[in-house]
């Protein structure tokens, strides 16, 4: 059996789980699988936390954004059990001439927005308090979509296949990145079951750099 997902746990630690599924977790926790076993340890602890805690419940949001939050900084994800989406840009503040329709921030120097499949990504550049670089605050969009399906995603920003710096996205699918060092970057959007994967992102505020 392969690596069980965070939700299945949950939905096993608080009940929710069918008998079957919950017998066919149980015993791949028991075999031995180190990382499964650290993370059902891990979903435990909120779990009971959760139950310690006599105040009002907290909304679905927060158990989401925590999630995202273990998902970025916690046991990476496997590779290859994700559709990767490379999203195209369809608006840069600084191209001419500037798309019509599509929405502009005012307050940004340089703007940009990706698309892929129902998912857009804004991205706006302005400079950082440390010379040399710029703060990037973005936003992650997709049609009708409800609180749940923007809160809590995992968003990392990497160079050379490395990555220097992650983050999650709060209730209105809104990230930042602070004090970014002008250059050309990859960020990803870690979803449930698709990535989408920017490449080749200038942090620039002209197109000289």
């Amino acid at each position: 059996m392969r690596c069980i997902e965070i939700e299945q746990l949950l939905d096993v630690a608080q009940g929710r789980a069918e008998a079957a599924v919950a017998n066919r977790i149980q015993t791949h926790l028991v075999s031995g699988c180190a990382r499964c076993q650290d993370n059902w340890s891990w979903i435990q602890r909120i779990v009971h936390l959760a139950a310690a805690d006599d105040s009002v419940e907290p909304p679905p949001w927060v158990l989401n954004q925590a999630i995202g939050l273990f998902e970025a900084y916690g046991p990476q994800r496997q590779p290859g059990r994700f559709q990767r989406l490379v999203a195209s840009l369809v608006f840069d503040s600084l191209a001419q001439p500037q798309l019509v329709g599509v929405r502009q921030t005012g307050s940004a120097a340089r703007q940009y927005i990706y698309r892929a499949d129902d998912w857009d990504v804004d991205l706006s550049f302005e400079p950082g308090e440390e010379p040399e670089t710029l703060d990037i605050t973005g936003q992650v969009l997709k049609g009708e979509a409800v609180t749940e399906e923007i809160t809590g995603i995992p968003v990392h920003l990497t160079q050379a296949g490395q990555i220097l710096a992650s983050t999650v996205t709060d209730r209105l699918g809104e990230f930042t990145f602070d004090h970014i060092a002008r250059g050309t970057y990859d960020l990803s959007l870690e979803l449930r079951d698709q990535q989408v994967w920017i490449e080749h992102l200038d942090v620039t505020l002209s197109d000289v750099g």
